[in-house]
């Protein structure tokens, strides 16, 4: 991630980040205390990382102006 990404996210895809900050890690976590299959955690982890990505070729695309 770039630095600065959390800070600018915060404040210009608020979406972004509640689903980085509170949505994913809720879900990850909830579903690490369920023991759910191996198959959807990594889903719910894939999830998070594709994220990630997305808010960072966003943070990118918007200061690469």
């Amino acid at each position: 991630m770039p630095g600065g990404l959390m800070v600018w996210l915060r404040k210009n895809s608020p979406f972004l980040y509640q689903r980085l900050t509170r949505d994913l890690p809720n879900k990850i976590s909830h579903a690490w205390d369920a023991r759910i299959p191996y198959g959807n955690f990594d889903a719910l982890c894939s999830e998070l990382v594709d994220t990630c990505r997305l808010a960072g070729e966003l943070y990118q695309a918007v200061h690469e102006k």
